[in-house]
């Protein structure tokens, strides 16, 4: 024998059960099938949970979708908004410095140039719809006192 050939470490003795009693056996296996049935049940949960979560997801992303969406239709329409308002921004400031400046002729104008001034303005189409509708109003008015002093004992 040479050198190079390792020893063979001695054998340990075994000792040889018995069978386990048919008790155990059935046990055992009840045991087993719980188990399964419990990972059965586990697992049809898990797939549940991961489709309910798979649809919430879908439903997220597409709720997601449509907040863009409304906010890109928002920030076109606010841009556009702003393009009209600077662009009419000049024939509107063109006005109020108009408007601000007739407010300054008018107040230097005396009572009897304030009262020809409203009889030209009654002969114009505008002027006559004003008229009319301040009559009509003073007429209403007059109405309603009446009627007010008449259920107040006014006409007693």
């Amino acid at each position: 024998m040479s050198d190079d050939t390792p020893e063979k470490a001695p054998e340990k003795p075994t000792v040889k059960f018995e069978a386990p009693p048919k008790w155990a056996e059935a046990m055992f296996g009840r045991v087993h099938e719980g188990i399964a049935a419990s990972e059965a049940r586990l697992n049809s949960r898990h797939d549940e949970t991961d489709a309910k979560v798979d649809k919430c997801i879908h439903g997220l992303v597409t709720v997601t979708d449509e907040v863009e969406r409304v906010k890109n239709d928002f920030h076109e329409f606010k841009g556009s908004v702003n393009v009209r308002l600077d662009g009419n921004s000049v024939r509107a400031r063109a006005q109020s410095l108009h408007d601000g400046e007739q407010d300054t002729r008018l107040d230097k104008l005396s009572e009897s140039q304030m009262a020809q001034l409203l009889k030209e303005i009654a002969k114009t189409p505008m002027g006559q719809k004003i008229a009319n509708g301040v009559g009509a109003l003073l007429l209403a008015l007059i109405g309603f006192a009446t009627v007010w002093l008449m259920a107040h004992g006014g006409g007693k």
